[in-house]
């Protein structure tokens, strides 16, 4: 049954397993944000974010498709960081992105590859 409480999805859009960890991470598009499933027994719950994809260090790159632009969550925190693109506007500039669909880490993890959906094109940027 689709809703916004913590055990419940409205539009699930993407997974991402962590194999650390056996987690299952799933993105709540209608609901802003990433739920986090215990892989062994289905059990949602926990909100750890608001496609995305995992770096190294397990720290998570979300695509914010509503909001334009893509997050970065280090572990253990409770709140994103807008690494490209400004949160709530959309452009059509190098900097800006409408409606971001999904992130790629490249192998050593020093691009980002951002699926700009409503730009139509794929952007690549230079991570720190």
């Amino acid at each position: 049954i689709a809703g916004n409480t913590a055990n419940s999805l409205r539009n699930p859009y993407g997974l991402l397993f962590d194999e650390n960890n056996s987690h299952i991470y799933v993105t709540d598009s209608s609901n802003a944000r990433i739920q986090r499933l215990n892989s062994d027994n289905g059990t949602i719950g926990t909100t750890v974010a608001g496609g995305y994809g995992r770096g190294s260090n397990s720290n998570i790159y979300i695509a914010d498709k509503a909001n334009h632009c893509i997050q970065l969550w280090k572990v253990g925190a409770t709140t994103g960081i807008t690494i490209t693109g400004i949160t709530g506007v959309n452009g059509i500039n190098a900097t800006m992105l409408r409606g971001p669909s999904n992130v790629l880490l490249s192998i050593n993890e020093s691009f980002l590859y951002v699926s700009d959906n409503g730009n139509h094109r794929v952007q690549r940027y230079k991570l720190p």
